[in-house]
């Protein structure tokens, strides 16, 4: 249990909930000049945003953490994830007045695989070190 403790502090949650916030304002206000004005420029936005803004906190999520190995990355990934997931269907009744079930289903599930590896990623360029062919071993 003590092997668990090191992901969940306060850093963990501050770091996501700064990047769900920044998300969370973002998406709505993209989606609606998107809504009003149906460019292709905002609709490509849209696609990349959630991506590049996870990459950037979990990198700087990753440079100061405690552990950065792949199980790190990857529990830290699944969970910013799940957490994003249910804030969102929190917030989608009062924000957009849908019911909950519109923000779980497979399609939004399936839509934030690109968003675990963006964190992954992230952690993997934040990491102290990684072994080059450079430093004389063999492969």
């Amino acid at each position: 249990m003590n092997q668990w403790a090191s992901f969940f502090y306060a850093r963990f949650f501050i770091y996501w909930f700064a990047a769900f916030l920044i998300l969370y304002a973002s998406s709505f206000l993209l989606f609606g000049a998107f809504a009003v004005t149906r460019a292709p420029m905002l609709y490509f936005a849209l696609q990349v945003h959630s991506p590049l803004i996870l990459l950037v906190f979990s990198y700087l999520y990753f440079r100061h953490a405690a552990r950065t190995d792949w199980s790190a990355r990857i529990i830290t990934a699944i969970v910013w994830i799940v957490l994003t997931i249910l804030l969102s269907a929190v917030l989608i009744k009062p924000v957009y007045g849908f019911d909950w079930i519109a923000a779980i289903n497979l399609r939004v599930l399936n839509s934030h695989w690109i968003d675990i590896a963006a964190i992954i990623i992230g952690g993997f360029l934040a990491a102290p070190s990684r072994p080059s062919v450079s430093e004389g071993r063999v492969l």
